[in-house]
């Protein structure tokens, strides 16, 4: 381990890239939208026949009170329920064709925006993962279900049938002129209440959306600590914590709720007015013989054509408000810069020598937790790094893992900036443990094999015996094949751990970085990884954070590390005399 006080910087870019096979800000919607390029013609196609053909009905209640009953014409009558009938059955086929095209839109767009969403995800560096809750991820999901329903559901349905309503109201100037001014009226109206349904309903469901989160967000920690919980005895906190989260949750809720159901009980109200004013105006027409009450008949049914999609353009603002939340999020999630995708040049082996310059880095910009690092490590041997809690040993971990960008400076495997490697090649030079092991709801093989699902039973094998987990792995009944279940809570956190650095071993990195790897271990077993590590050290490069005296031991250097700087460094022997561990 060496470390040098003065080295040649270099100002870190941006270069965390947008990577092609992943959509941006400007793109994402344009492939979300892709299974309705070929549809979109045939939707309105099939939309302005429908609505073409639901105009006949009130054209046809015309023809029967105006002439039908008025010269007792039943062949007339036999003759127009004949062609309605056959335009009917037209009518709901063409229903049944848009509703089905656009289910089939639904599905193309959820499994589009379900894939790139999750690969967006995937795809964010490590830190910009952990600056949101989890409960922040879950609900950008849920915001799928707002743009399929813009696209391909009822709200889809409304606003392709809203410019119809034109039609309806064309006939109604033609057919009955003098009281058409009363749905010309009333038009205005339902589009102001709609457009004050939308401003309001948008707050209430922005101030929704956050409680949700808040919720949502205490269900997984309690999910995720329920060992804490149960052993803490939380109980009660946790019970207060979620009365007063749930009550906050739901006063948001009811006011989003109510005023939705205001605005659409006012629109159907409305709805309701605008037959009173048709009925009234038109039968003060008809005393003054300028119209026919077939005329109003058909104008009362032409009026639902057309006031019922303004109605539910009220009820409906809703949806289109969550549509427009949902998207401004995506876009921001999009805009976001990826890992980088792939490395432009990439060697096949690498010495494993990993070195820092002016390295700083800080959770809060004001408040830098490493600052101005400058070192070099290996290549091979065993580096252990030492210090306090809260000194940025972790930190520098996964900055030298590439897990973290730094704020200045570089880190440089084999004197290469790691950064313009991508993670699939780094994680081929570089191996990361953390302190807290993970484990997945699988088989054992499978949580060992996941980087290399077409490793031999042979490597398999091998790597749990330098982990030290083939013999308790060998005694199970089903062996390799006993499912792990959630956060591997059938095994010990020991056993867990061996489990993980069997992993870690099976995709053999040139560089091991290890945070506390005997932290759950007993006696024994820290003894047999130690004897493991001194015999990888002589062909690998690894570097580990510890406070154990029987690690320390086996090392070649010790690194100590005091509020976000390297206090001291050297060959263990003189360290460990240092730091008093001598005996």
């Amino acid at each position: 381990m060496i470390f040098r006080d003065s080295l040649k910087i270099t100002d870190r870019t941006d270069i965390l890239k947008q990577s092609p096979k992943h959509p941006t800000q400007k793109t994402w919607l344009k492939q979300v939208l892709k299974p309705l390029r070929g549809t979109k013609h045939q939707l309105f196609t099939l939309s302005l026949a429908v609505n073409l053909l639901s105009l006949t009905v009130p054209i046809f209640v015309l023809q029967v009170y105006d002439r039908v009953i008025f010269h007792n014409g039943l062949t007339t009558l036999q003759g127009l329920m004949i062609g309605m009938l056959i335009v009917l059955l037209f009518e709901f086929l063409l229903r049944r064709a848009r509703t089905r095209i656009l289910q089939h839109s639904g599905v193309a767009i959820n499994q589009q925006l379900g894939q790139s969403l999750f690969e967006k995800v995937l795809s964010l560096p490590l830190r910009q993962l952990e600056s949101q809750p989890s409960a922040h991820w879950q609900m950008l999901f849920r915001d799928m279900d707002a743009v399929r329903n813009r696209h391909a559901g009822p709200s889809a349905m409304l606003l392709y049938d809203l410019p119809f309503t034109l039609m309806a109201l064309a006939l109604v100037i033609t057919i009955a002129a003098p009281i058409a001014w009363v749905l010309l009226m009333i038009i205005p109206v339902f589009l102001f209440i709609a457009l004050r349904s939308g401003a309001n309903i948008k707050k209430r469901s922005v101030e929704e959306r956050e409680e949700t989160i808040q919720r949502d967000q205490l269900i997984t920690e309690f999910s995720t600590g329920r060992n804490s919980v149960k052993s803490l005895m939380l109980d009660r906190h946790f019970s207060k914590q979620w009365d007063q989260q749930q009550q906050q949750w739901s006063d948001s809720t009811l006011q989003r709720s109510s005023t939705t159901d205001r605005y659409r009980d006012l629109g159907q109200s409305m709805s309701m007015m605008t037959t009173l004013l048709l009925t009234s105006v038109g039968a003060i027409a008809i005393l003054d013989q300028q119209l026919t009450l077939g005329a109003l008949i058909a104008t009362n049914m032409l009026s639902g054509k057309i006031i019922a999609p303004l109605s539910q353009l009220t009820s409906h603002w809703n949806q289109l408000t969550q549509y427009k939340t949902a998207k401004r999020h995506l876009d921001e999630l999009f805009a976001q810069a990826s890992e980088t995708p792939s490395s432009i040049i990439a060697p096949q082996t690498v010495e494993g020598t990993l070195s820092f310059q002016q390295l700083s880095f800080g959770y809060q910009a004001e408040q830098p937790l490493i600052e101005g690092l400058n070192g070099q490590i290996g290549p091979n041997g065993i580096h252990a790094i030492v210090g306090p809690n809260g000194s940025g040993k972790s930190t520098l971990l996964k900055l030298l893992a590439g897990l973290y960008t730094p704020d200045h400076g570089q880190v440089l495997l084999d004197s290469a900036d790691i950064h313009q490697y991508s993670r699939e090649d780094m994680s081929r030079w570089i191996g990361y443990l953390p302190q807290q092991v993970t484990t997945f709801a699988t088989t054992i093989h499978q949580n060992i094999t996941f980087r290399q699902p077409d490793a031999t039973d042979e490597m398999v094998i091998e790597a749990c015996q330098l982990a030290g987990a083939y013999e308790f792995i060998s005694k199970l009944d089903e062996g390799f094949a006993t499912p792990m279940e959630e956060s591997g809570h059938r095994f010990s956190s020991g056993e867990c751990k061996r489990i993980a650095i069997a992993a870690l071993f099976l995709n053999k990195p040139s560089v091991l970085l290890l945070d506390e790897p005997t932290s759950d271990l007993d006696m024994e077993a820290e003894k047999a990884l130690a004897a493991t590590l001194k015999q990888l050290s002589s062909d690998h490069t690894i570097i580990l954070v510890t406070h154990s005296p029987l690690l320390l031991r086996v090392s070649d250097s010790v690194m100590l590390m005091q509020q976000g700087k390297i206090r001291a460094a050297g060959a263990t022997s003189s360290m460990l005399e240092k730091l008093g561990l001598t005996s």
